[in-house]
């Protein structure tokens, strides 16, 4: 089985139990951030909420210092193929679960891109034509990676948080705005840009989709979504769809600046058709 992440501070394992894990470093003898984030995330109150899709930590190792969390090994979840309409809406709603669960618990992801999510299942990284892995009875998704998130005290008010940190508009194809910003903003801003090209594409299926993203990924920060608003408009847009409609096939693979592109057209960009 391929590793294909490229990275100083992450190894794949095996445990005694026999699962496929990965295991990261967390620098420093001090607590950071990014351990903070974890331990608030992986209280026993935290893990029973089923709004918390954050990777599970199933152990920490400490050694000389610096701490080393045990995860469970998980694919990119955007690499498997969608097949039904029924699949893209149930990981759109994952995710927007994920960031409103982790905006309660006052934490800011601010670096969603693809390969810092997951799925429940072990494949050969490229098969991005295989169907059939996203049973939305048995699939589960995960927000990893948090080296660089940001967490706050929960009693914090969202509105009132401003930051200076570095967030990497330019990847996301925006001019960087002056600051400060609020980085539960930001958030949503970089969510909705990685959602948006991947969901995008069944509007012509779900026409209210294309107004729900426009909302997430608008400039304009006084009319963004904030991650509840946008879990509140998701539930409802899913609520009023028909089996008709969640049972369309997909045809389509990626959605940008208004071009879609099918999945042959995808695959041969690749180099993979």
């Amino acid at each position: 089985m391929m590793f294909p992440f490229v990275s100083l501070r992450v190894w794949p394992a095996r445990d005694q139990e026999g699962r496929d894990v990965v295991i990261r470093l967390i620098f420093g003898r001090e607590p950071s951030d990014e351990l903070r984030i974890l331990q608030r995330l992986n209280t026993e109150k935290a893990r029973s909420n089923p709004r918390n899709h954050s990777i599970c930590i199933l152990e920490y190792i400490t050694f000389d210092g610096p701490i080393f969390v045990v995860m469970p090994r998980w694919d990119q979840s955007f690499n498997p193929d969608f097949y039904t309409v029924a699949e893209l809406i149930h990981f759109t709603g994952t995710f927007l679960e994920g960031f409103g669960f982790l905006h309660e618990h006052r934490i800011a992801h601010v670096d969603f891109l693809e390969r810092n999510t997951g799925i429940n299942v072990l494949v050969y990284t490229n098969a991005e034509y295989v169907k059939g892995l996203r049973n939305t009875s048995v699939t589960r998704y995960a927000i990893y990676d948090f080296g660089g998130s940001l967490i706050y005290p929960e009693d914090t008010i969202l509105e009132d948080v401003h930051s200076n940190e570095f967030f990497n508009f330019r990847l996301r194809g925006y001019e960087t705005p002056p600051g400060p910003w609020n980085p539960f903003q930001v958030d949503i801003l970089f969510l909705g840009c990685v959602l948006e090209c991947w969901v995008r594409h069944i509007e012509d299926i779900v026409p209210e989709i294309g107004p729900f993203f426009d909302s997430m990924v608008t400039e304009d920060t006084h009319k963004r979504f904030t991650a509840r608003q946008a879990l509140q408009e998701f539930q409802k847009i899913r609520s009023q769809l028909s089996p008709s409609q969640l049972g369309s096939l997909v045809t389509n693979r990626f959605w940008q600046d208004g071009v879609v592109k099918g999945k042959i057209e995808y695959l041969k960009k690749l180099g993979r058709c």
